[in-house]
C-alpha cells in the first residue's frame, strides 16, 4: 500500500508540473500543487521507508521530471497547442508623412523627452535629446531613424 501512495504523489506532482510548464504556467494552483505532491511524497519517502530509499526518491524524481519534460517537448502534443504564425507587418509610423531633417515646427505638448510637434502639418511624436521643451516654443528636426525623429530646440 505504501508504495501506492508514494507513486501516485510522485506521478502527480510529474502531471502537475507538466501541467504547470506548458498549459498554465505562473504561479497557479498546478505549480503549488506539483510541489506539495513531489514534497510530500519525498516526506512519505523518508518517514516509511528511511533515508537511503529517500534520497532514491529524491534523485529518481529529479530524472523521470526532467525526462518527462524532454519527452514532452518533442512530442507533437506540444505543436498543437503551439503558435505557428509569423508577423509580416512593420511598424511604419511616418508613412505618408513628409519630413525631413532641418524641418521646423511647433510643439504641440511638452516634450520630456517624448511628445507632439506639428510639423509640415502633420502632428507627429518625436523625442529630444538635450532639455525639455515647453508647449508653442519652435524645433527643429535633427535626426530621422526607424526608431522615430529627433528634435532640439530651433534658435
Amino acid at each position: 500500500m505504501e508504495v501506492i501512495i508514494l507513486s501516485s504523489l510522485l506521478l502527480a506532482g510529474i502531471v502537475l508540473l507538466l501541467v504547470e510548464l506548458f498549459l498554465l504556467p505562473g504561479t497557479s494552483i498546478a505549480g503549488i500543487g506539483s510541489a506539495l505532491s513531489f514534497g510530500g511524497g519525498i516526506y512519505y519517502a523518508f518517514a516509511v521507508y528511511g533515508v537511503p530509499v529517500g534520497v532514491a526518491v529524491i534523485i529518481i524524481s529529479v530524472v523521470v521530471a526532467a525526462f518527462a519534460i524532454y519527452k514532452f517537448m518533442k512530442s507533437k502534443t506540444l505543436d498543437t497547442i503551439s503558435l505557428h504564425t509569423t508577423i509580416e507587418g512593420k511598424n511604419n509610423p511616418l508613412e505618408g508623412i513628409s519630413v525631413s531633417v532641418g524641418d521646423t515646427g511647433v510643439a504641440v505638448s511638452r516634450l520630456a523627452p517624448m511628445g507632439k510637434v506639428r510639423i509640415n502639418g502633420n502632428t507627429i511624436e518625436v523625442k529630444v535629446v538635450s532639455d525639455m521643451i515647453d508647449t508653442g516654443e519652435q524645433v527643429k528636426v535633427t535626426e530621422i531613424s526607424t526608431s522615430g525623429i529627433v528634435v532640439e530646440r530651433n534658435t
